[in-house]
């Protein structure tokens, strides 16, 4: 955190895990520090039934800390619902929700949007009952969700060769809501040629030795992990 600060000269640091205890402690090494923090409790591949209890009573630690930080504090509920909570869109695993997430955005299909929108409604408002700060959601930049619930437009937009001429273009339709618009998220990968692999995020291990490492036990004694690029240090 203090490198994030002194180093990066960051003002600000997003915090994102599935164990709340260990996000809460290092939320009060990062407040301690005089950052501002973006707490984001994230429970991924799970049904809705349990994220919704998560997201309450992770809000629940969330707001002792607001209480403590109230100018240095907001509360992320959740991301990217429609590839990460079950029955938004079919599929088993994130992988298998990414492929039929996209096929229906081809064939028009907006029905993912309603079931969202209705996890959404029903959790923010009962996050609200336990905290009470501001309160935002890190959305897809294709996803259309009901902004009129929270404080802040969240939306993780990453940028590469394919979208580099209408990468701020895409986000003028957030605008018009007429409420502050946060990139949460926006590049995580370093390697050479990462803006033009076409794979986004998923571009940095050999997915092959992967899939063998997690086959059966004892192929993955045998198969390690191997990064599918060199790493650029400039």
């Amino acid at each position: 955190m203090q490198i994030a600060r002194d180093d990066l000269h960051c003002n600000a640091v997003r915090l994102i895990g599935r164990d709340v205890d260990r996000l809460v402690q290092v939320a009060e090494r990062a407040l301690a520090l005089g950052l501002e923090v973006w707490l984001s409790p994230a429970l991924w591949g799970r049904s809705p039934e349990e994220t919704f209890r998560y997201c309450v009573s992770a809000a629940e630690r969330a707001e002792r800390l607001r209480q403590q930080h109230p100018d240095r504090f907001v509360l992320v509920l959740s991301r990217e619902l429609t590839l990460f909570l079950q029955r938004i869109v079919p599929g088993r695993d994130f992988a298998e929700r990414t492929r039929e997430a996209n096929t229906r955005i081809k064939a028009g299909d907006n029905s993912a949007s309603d079931r969202l929108n209705d996890f959404l409604g029903r959790a923010s408002t009962a996050v609200r009952g336990a905290y009470h700060g501001p309160l935002t959601y890190a959305s897809l930049v294709w996803e259309d969700v009901d902004w009129d619930r929270f404080d802040l437009i969240g939306v993780d937009h990453y940028r590469d060769a394919r979208i580099k001429d209408r990468y701020a273009e895409m986000l003028q339709p957030l605008l018009a809501f007429g409420k502050p618009v946060v990139n949460t998220e926006f590049g995580m990968r370093t390697y050479r040629g990462a803006e033009t692999d076409g794979t986004l995020r998923f571009g940095v291990a050999d997915q092959m030795r992967v899939g063998l490492h997690h086959l059966l036990p004892f192929v993955g004694r045998l198969v390690q992990h191997h990064l599918a690029h060199a790493y650029s240090s400039g």
